[in-house]
């Protein structure tokens, strides 16, 4: 057993500990050329520098610093390394940009070493341990970003020695304790992104110190005491997020100075009183509100007093609106959630959601009703335009990411609205891809939500549903749609849908079987869109915009086919109702 054990301890090829030893020797050996270096070229030691955190690294599938150590090219043409181009900094590392590699190791103290060096990206690998304190040694140092690590321990006091630092980013850490109140002296700094870590303690008061402040994210942390007024003296601060924490007190009226405020979310705290006048902030893109312990008036100018028409959707987290600030007709997204809005959330619930429709049985004054062709038709058109407009929504689109029939509930007018939307998933998206400027890769898109709808349309006219048993080991439901298309549409189409007259449509036998052949042609095209948004490559899929325009000219064509044909009896007060009723929210 000794004997395996030393075995193993000196295969310096094989497998064990081969790695780590490796690792060790060569930090010794960089160490001590780092030591030297220091009376050498200045450049020698930025590459030794580099070198020595090459070897904290026990993982780089990319093999992105496999030219790192490669002394017959410079290191400015290292994968990651930018060097400056004249004066003082000429040939020395000024960026480290590693983003995004999938890098598995420490962050080595000798960064620290790296004194001309003004930018360091290291977010989106898997970084762990702590924030070295030799951080505070980089004076020059402009950006320092590490989000989406698994970084321990605190926000090292020493940054405040980098007066020139204008954003600092750790978001999505596992940071503990509170925020320096050393960092408040960072008169320079403009962004600071904090959230989703295990941060601790207060925002103090001297935050109104930070004069050039545009973004503060604190969102999804463990921090508590009252939200200081002072945050209203920040008159650059555009995005505000503290959203899942523990503040307790009132929201500051000071907020309402905030004039260049696009983003504003609170939710999800201990927050009591009143909302404070938000009229003056004209810019505001998003308002989260919801789970707090807040009373009174919402700011209702923003959404024509929460009027019906502006309901985009409703999630765990409270029901989303549109609408426009007064002052200058700026969109706004605004999520709440309360005890003042269970009416009206309710109230579009009286015609249960579309599953119910489409696959149960539902009886009134003793007779099964069913979605006619034309209702269906303009739920689908009620659900894509949900959908076009949180897909254009800026500054980011906003995602469903669940969109299925039940999730589409219908109101007393059998207008469709989209419920469950994972409002909180989309500040996290917000704050991602738009304040962060994160990419989160195949993570999320538009173009799933766009799937699910493709999908949607197919159940809606087949009566199928994608997980039948019929579906789950040879073809899919976009399969047996496709094999049917375009000659044996009638085989596969709900039947009721073929068996029911339109609303307003005669009872006579030859109208019976025009209707039949235009009842087809139509649920042919609307069909071939729900093919064409399901496409299996994301980037070839129908955007919700196009499949829009394409449904309303089926509906306006199908119309018109009823009308020519004399299918319609008082045509032109059925199609009235039909657009009132049913297709209310056309865009």
């Amino acid at each position: 057993m000794e004997k395996a054990r030393a075995k193993k301890g000196m295969d310096l090829h094989g497998g064990g500990c081969t790695g780590s030893l490796e690792r060790s020797i060569l930090g010794i050996r960089v160490k001590r050329k780092l030591a030297q270096a220091s009376f050498a070229a200045p450049n020698i030691a930025d590459q030794l520098t580099l070198l020595l955190f090459k070897s904290r690294i026990r993982s780089d599938p990319s093999r992105a610093l496999a030219t790192w150590g490669n002394l017959s090219l410079p290191i400015c043409q290292w994968h990651g390394v930018g060097c400056g181009l004249s004066g003082r900094r000429r040939g020395r590392v000024v960026a480290l940009d590693l983003a995004e590699l999938n890098l598995l190791g420490t962050i080595t103290p000798a960064l620290g070493n790296l004194t001309y060096l003004r930018q360091l990206h290291l977010s989106g690998n898997r970084f762990h341990g702590i924030l070295p304190q030799e951080l505070g040694n980089l004076h020059d140092l402009e950006k320092l970003q590490i989000n989406y690590n698994s970084i321990v321990g605190v926000i090292p006091p020493l940054l405040s020695n980098c007066s020139h630092l204008i954003e600092i980013s750790v978001y999505r850490n596992k940071i503990h304790g509170g925020i320096p109140s050393e960092l408040f002296s960072l008169y320079n700094l403009e962004s600071l992104f904090l959230g989703e870590n295990f941060l601790t303690g207060s925002i103090s008061s001297n935050i109104g110190r930070l004069v050039n402040l545009k973004k503060l994210v604190l969102q999804r942390n463990n921090m508590t005491g009252e939200i200081p007024t002072e945050i209203g003296s920040l008159a650059n601060l555009n995005v505000l997020a503290l959203g899942v924490n523990q503040f307790s007190g009132t929201i500051p009226t000071s907020l309402g100075n905030l004039s260049a405020m696009t983003i504003l979310t609170i939710t999800l705290n201990e927050l009591e009183g009143s909302i404070p006048p938000l009229q003056t902030l004209s810019s505001l893109s998003v308002l989260e509100l919801g789970a707090n312990k807040l009373e009174g008036p919402i700011p209702s100018c923003a959404t024509n007093g929460f009027a019906f028409e502006n309901l985009v959707g409703t999630g765990s987290f409270g029901s989303v609106y549109k609408g426009r600030m007064r002052d200058n007709g700026q969109h706004v997204i605004i999520a709440v959630k309360g005890h003042d809005f269970k009416a009206l959330v309710y109230e579009f619930l009286p015609n249960g959601n579309l599953d119910q429709w489409l696959h149960q049985n539902i009886i009134e004054d003793g007779e099964q009703k069913a979605l006619h062709l034309m209702a269906r038709l303009c739920v689908a058109i009620d659900v894509a335009s949900s959908l076009d407009y949180l897909h254009k929504y800026k500054p980011v689109p906003i995602i469903h990411c669940d969109l299925k029939p039940s999730n589409v509930l219908l109101d007393s007018d059998m207008v469709a609205h989209i419920s469950k939307l994972k409002w909180s998933f989309v500040i996290d998206y917000l704050i991602s891809v738009y304040i962060l400027e994160y990419g989160l890769g195949n993570e999320v898109s538009i173009h799933g939500d766009v799937y699910s709808y493709g999908i949607l349309l197919l159940e809606m006219f087949t009566g199928n549903r994608p997980t039948d048993s019929e579906f789950e080991e040879t073809i899919g439901l976009r399969e047996y749609v496709l094999m049917a298309l375009p000659d044996r549409v009638d085989v596969i189409t709900d039947q009721q849908l073929l068996a029911e007259k339109e609303e307003g449509e005669t009872g006579t036998s030859n109208s019976g079987s025009i209707s039949r052949d235009v009842k087809i042609a139509c649920i042919t095209s609307i069909l071939q869109v729900g093919i064409c948004c399901s496409e299996e490559t994301p980037m070839d899929r129908l955007p919700i915009g196009d499949a829009l325009k394409e449904l309303q000219a089926i509906r306006g064509k199908f119309l018109k086919h009823l009308s020519s044909e004399g299918a319609m009896e008082h045509h032109h007060q059925a199609t009235e109702e039909l657009k009132i009723n049913n297709c209310s929210r056309d865009t």
